[in-house]
């Protein structure tokens, strides 16, 4: 005889209640509720009241506003948003009015006004009337507040969904593939010579490709650990791991009392500004450290952090004491900190080379190579690693940060010239770039220690022009974006263009490029000067075209004269 699985005065309650939560978790809480109406108690009243305390607590933690949209009703709703920002602004007596009114609205449909500092009043008001401006916000914010829901339902987690629910894995594999496709009906144009590229071939040369980047990072790791062999630093590894409130499961997958509710990208935040502490007590008592650091999630998503720091030997107690301290210095005294929240290993290099040691937490976060296990999560590190890209992706968590050295930007740079320079540091750099040394690239400049502002070799950028009307090209939100244009020595001394050609995309001969074609081809592609789509490309795309898509937006002149 099958056990009744809920109260039948309750099940207009429950539907009820069921409504408000994502379509996506209903047969896992209906199964959840089951359980506990079955066994979570002495008595019947008891089960069935634990059972109803259960989905009355899961329907709190489900925010009430944009939460199961589809797509559809994004985008209508997206249209709606920019549309009522363009009425405000039309209302408004000057741009400074504008501002005010249009962060007011941003605030009180549950964003952060801060996060439009970075702009100036007409690119606050081009992005707060722009609907794909909106469609990207209302979409990110949705799939964060599901994700988190999910976590505290406990679906993301060993044997259920590996650090992201599998439906949301699922929507960001479709997004993936729906990119690809879009990219597949696109080719690049140079526009001085008239060769095509196909876009797809692009996105596999640069380091979207994992592989790329992959083989990239290691270069670089590398060429740490043989400047700070040459410097006769050693090679520290330490693990910080975050109080036992940021996780939902404890590491044995039982269920953590202690759970706050932080979500992935609140514990990215902590681990973070501890280690801007750590860096400002560095300072302050004359230590160095250099290296990596890999951020990675436990099963539950909750991150951690993996550090390969050289120092001096002389320096190697104080550095550690100083981490160790701030480690434990919230909830220090909780059951298993000292054992589990820090750990500190010396590098033996007798027993294998600081980048072999972390070789495998690289290859894990990426794309699984030459790893055949992730212990985390009991799963091949081959499809592991997809699942923790679509985490980093989510939360906004920056996958791998060097710490201390030269900026890969300019060694990118110098690796795209391909004839040789006059002799001297630039031609040094270049060589050092073009054969893969990057040991000898910081030693060029200036060292692992030198500081950015001490180091000869930048990156410059200049304005865009329209050669044909000579006009400063600025994006749709009319602002001047700089591009990078080449390698400078010592402040202007010395130039060298790395960016010689422009380039514009287009749609394939015979290829019907789909709506989000251009965004794709600007999101998963770097290193081209892309100016505009090719006339052709599409019926809408004679207009100047940045690296977003074209939109209506609000012009000045016509609000305010």
């Amino acid at each position: 005889m099958m056990q009744a699985t809920h109260n039948p005065q309750d099940a207009g309650w429950i539907q009820s209640r069921l409504a408000c939560l994502p379509f996506q978790h209903h047969a896992a809480i209906q199964r959840e509720y089951a359980n506990l109406y079955q066994t979570a108690g002495q008595h019947d009243g008891e089960k069935r009241r634990n059972a109803n305390l259960y989905l009355m607590d899961l329907a709190d933690h489900a925010p009430q506003n944009v939460f199961t949209l589809s797509d559809e009703e994004i985008r209508r709703k997206a249209d709606r948003l920019a549309l009522e920002c363009r009425k405000l602004f039309r209302l408004a007596r000057d741009p400074a009015q504008a501002v005010t009114t249009g962060m007011g609205f941003y605030e009180a449909a549950g964003f952060d006004p801060q996060s439009m500092a970075i702009y100036d009043a007409p690119g606050i008001i081009g992005r707060l009337s722009d609907a794909e401006f909106w469609k990207r916000k209302l979409t990110r914010r949705q799939d964060r507040q599901q994700e988190a829901f999910a976590i505290h339902l406990g679906v993301v987690r060993r044997g259920r969904g590996l650090y992201v629910s599998e439906s949301l894995f699922m929507t960001m594999q479709a997004r993936i593939q729906s990119s690809i496709r879009a990219l597949s009906a696109l080719e690049a144009i140079n526009e001085d010579t008239g060769e095509t590229v196909d876009m797809l071939q692009v996105l596999k040369s640069g380091v979207s490709n994992p592989e790329v980047r992959r083989v990239e990072l290691m270069v670089r790791m590398r060429g740490f650990e043989d400047a700070a062999t040459k410097a006769g630093h050693v090679g520290m590894f330490y693990t910080l791991t975050c109080p036992s409130k940021f996780h939902r499961y404890t590491a044995g997958s039982d269920t953590n009392p202690k759970y706050t509710g932080a979500t992935p990208r609140e514990a990215q935040a902590y681990l973070t500004a501890l280690w801007a502490r750590m860096r400002s007590k560095f300072k302050r008592d004359s230590l160095t450290a250099y290296g990596f650091r890999v951020a990675e999630p436990h099963h539950d998503a909750c991150p951690h952090w993996h550090m390969l720091l050289f120092v001096d030997p002389a320096q190697r107690e104080a550095v550690t004491a100083i981490i160790q301290h701030y480690a434990l210095l919230e909830d220090g005294d909780e059951r298993g900190a000292e054992k589990y929240r820090f750990k500190a290993v010396e590098i033996d290099a007798s027993k294998g080379s600081a980048t072999g040691y972390i070789a495998k937490y690289v290859s894990k976060n990426i794309n699984g190579y030459a790893v055949d296990e992730d212990f985390e999560g009991g799963v091949d590190s081959a499809d592991s690693s997809q699942r923790v890209r679509a985490w980093a992706s989510l939360w906004g968590i920056r996958q791998f940060q060097q710490i201390g050295g030269a900026p890969v930007g300019v060694w990118r740079e110098l690796r795209r010239v391909r004839d040789t320079l006059p002799d001297g540091l630039l031609e040094a750099a270049r060589q050092a770039a073009d054969t893969g040394d990057w040991c000898a690239y910081l030693e060029l400049q200036g060292g692992v220690l030198a500081l950015r502002k001490d180091q000869p070799l930048k990156v410059y950028t200049v304005e865009r022009i329209n050669e044909d009307t000579g006009e400063i090209i600025s994006n749709q939100y009319g602002e001047i974006v700089a591009k990078t244009d080449g390698v400078e020595l010592l402040a202007g001394i010395q130039q060298i263009k790395t960016r010689l050609h422009v380039w514009r995309i287009q749609a394939k001969a015979g290829a019907t490029a789909p709506e989000n074609a251009f965004n794709a081809a600007v999101e998963y592609v770097e290193g081209f000067n892309i100016l505009t789509p090719s006339p052709s490309s599409s019926s809408s795309s004679s207009a100047p075209w940045s690296p977003v898509n074209n939109c209506t937006q609000t012009d000045e002149r016509e609000v305010w004269g």
